[in-house]
């Protein structure tokens, strides 16, 4: 059987195309791993850091001359400018931020026409359904024309709009994961505070919640009409529960009973809540903790006073507090090091054993550990010393 050579070479595009693919992992994708491999599996030997800068635009990579490798120069506007571009992350985070509050505005605003159409001027809720064809539509969601036109399918709206709140949430917390990477990866390009839920997120879950709850007659209605639907009957039982929790006051709780995230403090206490991404949970549960005077309102630093209740989490992050989600260990304590102001706090042995019992116990024996969610056994996790362990966590 006849071979043949064939051989290619690097078109002059190359290397911001190369950038382009990997910018569009990270921003669209919401994927940075995938950036960062984009750049270091097609430069072979490529380290982290020189990645990091290649993918913000300090570094670029120009094809050589004998059109087969790069050079990787240092970005020049007055040269380089119009044929390469430094990434706008600050102008790219304010541009996310500004939509998820404008998109947050509409979902307000059809939240509240639904409820003028379900709530009538009598203040009684009427409306008729084809509660079969109903049922089989939240089954299977394939066959078309399952509620009758002449029909009112108020149902369908509620769960749709529902829906439509949730996965916009799920979507914004992609966002905020994305930049919190680019506010720790690249110093100084984007503001502090950018990574914040925007308070028109916040309170959207609320609206839904009281959309629903807030009228008894409703609530049976729909509870009775969408018991196919499990996505929705899990989420608002999950407020409910979690309503009844923080009016309470949030406590510690044992972690081996499997929650579905919660924040373990360095000395061991467990905060927990039950629910999913749309409930916010690490969010509420930070919220809490300000209550409840774990986290203080206010520290004096350079003679001014920071307010904790704008943003709690960030408190817990830099106070060595491990975030867990199911399986998925994040700490960011060892990586604030490389915030201005802030130094390095490593995870504590405390901190370490509880989330091994926690691996055993409830994620069968595997974690998933940092922003890589790289597969660890428990039992390894354990053995590892602790300034070892900063290597799962480094961003």
């Amino acid at each position: 059987m006849k071979t043949e050579s064939l051989h290619f070479t690097l078109g002059e595009n190359a290397g911001r195309l190369l950038v382009d693919i990997a910018r569009e992992h990270l921003l669209y994708s919401y994927n940075p791993q995938k950036a960062l491999e984009a750049i270091t599996n097609s430069l072979t030997g490529c380290p982290k850091d020189i990645a990091l800068d290649i993918i913000i635009g300090k570094l670029i990579l120009l094809v050589d001359k004998d059109r087969v490798t790069f050079n990787c120069v240092t970005f020049d506007p007055e040269i380089h400018k119009g044929i390469f571009e430094r990434l706008d992350a600050e102008g790219w985070a304010e541009r996310k931020l500004l939509e998820m509050k404008k998109v947050s505005r509409e979902w307000s605003k059809a939240i509240k026409e639904l409820e003028k159409s379900i709530i009538k001027s009598d203040g009684k809720f009427e409306f008729t359904v084809k509660y079969d064809a109903l049922l089989k539509y939240f089954y299977d969601g394939t066959a078309d024309n399952l509620i009758d036109p002449d029909e009112d399918d108020t149902i369908s709206l509620m769960c749709g709009c529902v829906k439509g709140v949730r996965n916009f949430i799920e979507e914004c917390f992609k966002t905020l994961n994305i930049i919190d990477w680019i506010y720790k990866n690249f110093p100084g390009e984007i503001p502090d505070g950018y990574a914040m839920l925007p308070r028109e997120v916040k309170s959207l879950s609320n609206e839904i919640f009281e959309l629903i709850m807030g009228n008894s007659e409703i609530e049976g209605i729909i509870r009775k009409n969408c018991i196919a639907d499990k996505m929705l009957t899990s989420y608002l039982d999950s407020e409910q529960d979690i309503r009844d929790v923080i009016s309470e006051g949030i406590k510690p709780v044992d972690i081996l009973q499997g929650w579905s995230a919660g924040w373990l403090s360095p000395d061991g206490e467990y905060y927990a809540l039950n629910g999913s991404i749309a409930n916010m949970l690490h969010n509420q549960i930070a919220d809490a903790l300000v209550v409840a005077g774990i986290i203080p309102i206010g520290r004096p630093e350079d003679g001014k006073a920071i307010d904790n209740r704008k943003n709690p989490d960030e408190w817990l992050e830099s106070h060595g507090w491990v975030k867990i989600h199911g399986d998925w260990i994040l700490y960011d304590g060892w990586n604030r090091a490389q915030i201005p102001g802030y130094k390095a706090v490593p995870m504590t042995e405390k901190q370490k054993e509880i989330i091994y019992k926690y691996g055993q116990v409830c994620c069968n024996g595997i974690l998933k550990l940092g922003f890589t969610q790289e597969r660890v056994s428990a039992a390894r996790f354990e053995m590892t010393d602790i300034p070892m362990l900063r290597k799962y966590f480094d961003l």
